[in-house]
C-alpha cells in the first residue's frame, strides 16, 4: 500500500551532498526583502529548535510514545523544510509515516540518521551565522 497523495515529499525536496539546500537559503532570503538581517533571525530561531525537538524525538521514542514522536518528527522536518535542510526533512517525514517507532531496528537506524543529519545541520548552520557575523550579516551561500 502506498502513501497517501499528502505524504509526498514538498515540492523541491530534493537530496543533496549539503546539509543545507543553498537554493532553499536563497529562496528564504528573497521572501525576506532579501535581507540577510532576516535570514539571520530566522536561522538564529531555527537552532534551539532543532536541538530541542530532536531530544523530543529520541525522549519520546524511548517512552513508546508514538503519537509524541510523530509530532516532533513533523515540526522538525517543517521547520527543516524553511530553513533547506532538506536531508533532515526527508528523514522526519519517514519517521512520521512509520506505525511504530520503538523496537524495530530500522526505527533505530531512522533514529541515528536522524541525529546525524542534525548535528550536520546544526554545524552548517552555526558556520554560517558565524560567517555572517564576521561579515556584519552578509551571508555568502553558493
Amino acid at each position: 500500500m502506498s502513501p497517501p497523495h499528502w505524504a509526498a515529499d514538498p515540492p523541491g525536496l530534493h537530496q543533496s551532498g549539503r546539509p543545507l539546500d543553498p537554493d532553499v537559503l536563497k529562496r528564504l532570503r528573497r521572501e525576506l526583502g532579501g535581507n540577510d538581517d532576516s535570514l539571520g533571525q530566522v536561522l538564529s530561531a531555527y537552532l534551539p529548535e532543532l536541538g530541542s525537538l530532536r531530544d523530543d524525538i529520541r525522549r519520546s521514542s524511548a517512552n513508546q510514545d508514538v503519537d509524541l514522536v510523530k509530532y516532533a518528527a513533523h515540526r522538525l522536518g517543517s521547520a527543516s523544510v524553511m530553513v533547506g535542510a532538506t536531508r533532515l526533512a526527508r528523514l522526519c517525514r519517514e519517521l512520521e509515516l512509520l506505525e511504530e517507532v520503538y523496537g524495530d531496528e530500522r526505527i533505530d537506524g531512522l533514529l541515528a540518521s536522524i541525529d546525524a543529519e542534525s548535528e550536520a545541520v546544526r554545524h552548517a548552520v552555526a558556520t554560517l551565522l558565524a560567517m555572517g557575523a564576521s561579515r556584519q550579516g552578509k551571508y555568502t551561500l553558493k
